[in-house]
C-alpha cells in the first residue's frame, strides 16, 4: 500500500481503498482455494498443514472466480446494419479560408 505517492490526498485515499478491497477478497477466497505449489515448491506437497496466505490465493484465483459465476446474460447477436439509404448524399463540409501569421522576419 506504500508504493503509489501522490500529493493528492483524494486519489491516495482512493488507491488504499481500492487496494484495501483487493487484499480483502483475497482473505476472503484464502478459503476457497486449492493449494497450487510451484514445481521448485516439490517439499511442500507432502505436508498436510501448509499455511494459506493471502499471497498464495491468486495462484487459484481464476478457478474460483470461474466457480462463482456471473450474473450477467451473454450478449445478443442483433446482425448487421443496413447501413446508408441508398441515393443518400452527404453534404460536403465547408471549407474555410486558411488563416495565416504574418512574416515574423522582416526588419523596421
Amino acid at each position: 500500500m506504500t508504493a503509489y505517492s501522490t500529493p493528492d490526498v483524494k486519489q491516495e485515499e482512493n488507491w488504499f481503498k481500492l487496494t484495501f478491497i483487493a487484499y480483502i477478497n483475497l482473505w476472503v477466497a484464502r478459503n476457497n482455494r486449492v493449494f497450487l505449489p510451484h514445481h521448485w515448491e516439490q517439499y511442500l506437497k507432502s505436508k498436510k498443514s501448509v499455511k494459506i496466505t493471502p499471497s498464495l490465493v491468486p495462484r487459484d484465483f481464476y478457478r474460483i472466480i470461474s466457480t462463482l459465476g456471473t450474473m450477467t446474460t451473454s450478449p445478443k447477436l442483433r446482425g448487421y446494419s443496413t447501413g446508408r439509404i441508398k441515393g443518400y448524399k452527404i453534404t460536403p463540409r465547408t471549407r474555410h479560408q486558411v488563416i495565416t501569421k504574418g512574416n515574423k522576419n522582416y526588419r523596421k
